[in-house]
């Protein structure tokens, strides 16, 4: 079993949804509820075969690979359940066969899966090029691509021009790198510029303060749309930060991104607690999670990388949660369970997993 399998099994997947074209099929969200149930066990059974990797495209001195090791395992686990359950969700509500919506939504989660299992730097570029593509096409599904903004600019578009300048910045990276330090993520004999501009791109791509007036993935979406938007970024980039807490940038671009990270982290947070069931909350949310991943990724010392990823795996299981409720019987009193366990890992408490980021980060900013 290898990384690429899940990838294809979305593909495929998303390829079948397109029968809801049809007249008179109506089984579109069985068929993609059961796509990401497929690419979930696929993952799942992988677990007995880590390490694993696949070759996209080999030439001299250059390869595109995928590789699954059980740090990237976990991740894609955990983004695949939320998946799972978002679909799920769809497939039982009312609203029509959705088609485009659906197509779009396993196109981002294959181009995601991708990017976690993304073994070096082209690999991850080709990934977010991808994401960012579904992405774009997930938002025109949607009524946000009719709702300019003052500038006569869509959300959607706006997003798109800042995922393309993270994109630039990644590729530029990888472009500068001498070919004796390679491009594999996290690798040790990757230059000082190179690390710099992998800082940047990921900023870029979670969109900190001030980029979130441009369209912060979730913002002002449907809840599905939403939920999946907001997911995209931390699949994309939950891994590279990870790989990066090793290689802290200069006292400049740490001083900036570490404000960057603060303003997202307490402004998204506030906006999110005053306003829970606005239609921008999750998008809040992600602006709350994205500002806190960076901020433990930059000074969590020693402790970052398990940070990173611990962080990363809750705000998947929150978000996804989170939605759950607001989007699958909301008049239903059973599903108060769903909030009420978002409350608990936001909060920290035990048995939730978000301990043991708290333990993590703690350990590694008194080390620090």
């Amino acid at each position: 079993m290898t990384p690429d399998v899940a990838v294809v099994v979305l593909l495929v997947g998303a390829g079948t949804v397109l029968a809801g074209l049809l007249p008179g099929f109506r089984f579109t969200g069985a068929l993609a509820a059961l796509t990401a149930l497929l690419a979930l066990v696929a993952v799942l059974l992988m677990g007995f075969w880590l390490p694993a990797a696949y070759t996209l495209a080999e030439w001299p001195g250059g390869a595109l690979r995928l590789a699954a090791e059980p740090r990237s395992w976990l991740f894609a686990l955990a983004y695949l359940v939320a998946l799972f359950g978002l679909q799920l969700s769809g497939a039982v509500r009312s609203g029509g066969r959705r088609v485009a919506v659906r197509f779009c939504s396993l196109l981002v989660a294959a181009a995601g899966v991708a990017a976690i299992f993304a073994a070096d730097l082209l690999a991850l570029a080709v990934a977010w090029a991808a994401l960012d593509l579904a992405t774009f096409g997930l938002g025109l599904a949607g009524k946000e691509a009719h709702a300019p903004g003052p500038a006569g600019v869509t959300p959607n578009t706006m997003r798109l021009g800042i995922n393309f300048a993270a994109l630039a910045a990644l590729l530029v990276a990888a472009l500068g790198a001498p070919q004796a330090a390679g491009l594999a993520l996290g690798s040790a004999l990757l230059p000082e510029p190179t690390t710099e501009w992998l800082w940047i791109a990921a900023a870029l791509r979670l969109h900190l303060v001030p980029l979130h007036l441009g369209g912060h993935p979730g913002g002002g979406e449907q809840r599905g749309r939403a939920a999946l938007l907001l997911l995209a970024p931390l699949a994309g980039t939950t891994l590279l930060l990870a790989a990066l807490a090793t290689r802290p940038p200069n006292v400049a671009l740490a001083a900036v991104l570490s404000a960057a990270a603060l303003a997202s982290a307490l402004y998204g947070s506030w906006l999110f607690y005053c306003k829970p069931d606005d239609a921008d909350a999750l998008g809040n949310l992600g602006v709350a999670f994205a500002g806190l991943v960076v901020l433990v990724a930059l000074h969590a010392g020693s402790a970052a990388a398990p940070g990173v990823m611990l962080l990363g795996v809750m705000a998947i299981i929150t978000s996804a949660t989170l939605f759950t409720y607001m989007g699958f019987a909301r008049s239903d009193a059973v599903w108060v369970a769903a909030p009420v366990l978002a409350a608990a890992i936001m909060a920290g408490l035990p048995l939730t997993g978000e301990v043991g980021l708290a333990r993590t980060g703690a350990v590694g900013w008194l080390s620090n």
